[in-house]
């Protein structure tokens, strides 16, 4: 995170912010997100995109839990678990540009929510087979970090009907997830 507070901060241009006021700014805002709520297509992209990041962001927030105190993992193991996994969700980010760029947008999506349901499906069943034993249930963890950041092409998907839009898709899904 600091090294991406960094690399942030260094690429940012130092230009002056032009605020302008809006004086329907809430009417604008209330049309925006109602054109966005009409578009069946562009909310059903936002919404896969949402609950798939809800998994992965439900299951992050509780995994110490359950390891550590539900499973009796070590601290040591638990932290080697999640960086392996912390490992395979950015290596997969890259490999999504990459294959974005090869083979589409749509290939991207469908490939990831594929590698991501896998992931879900394996680790549904592997919990009702041993719930307790990490080395069964950790690997479809690693599945669902490797097609999460797969299905970015969702939202890409999302922004492409409504480009002028970006914003509202972006806070749209951040409400959705939170």
């Amino acid at each position: 995170s600091l090294i991406a507070l960094i690399l942030a901060l260094l690429s940012v241009k130092k230009e002056e912010i032009i605020v302008k006021k809006h004086p329907n700014l809430i009417k604008n805002i209330l049309k925006e997100y109602w054109a966005l709520l009409k578009n069946f297509e562009c909310i059903t992209y936002i919404i896969i995109s949402a609950f798939a990041s809800a998994v992965y962001v439900v299951f992050f927030s509780n995994a110490s839990i359950v390891f550590i105190q539900d499973n009796h993992i070590s601290k040591e193991m638990f932290s080697y678990f999640i960086v392996i996994n912390s490992i395979a969700y950015i290596l997969f980010s890259f490999l999504s540009i990459y294959i974005i760029g090869k083979k589409g947008i749509d290939y991207t999506k469908n490939i990831g929510f594929i590698v991501f349901m896998i992931g879900c499906v394996g680790l549904f069943i592997s919990t009702h087979i041993d719930a307790h034993n990490i080395n069964i249930i950790f690997p479809f963890v690693i599945i669902i970090s490797s097609g999460a950041p797969l299905m970015t092409g969702f939202i890409l998907k999302a922004v492409g009907i409504f480009p002028h839009m970006k914003g509202v898709i972006m806070s749209f899904n951040y409400i959705l997830v939170s």
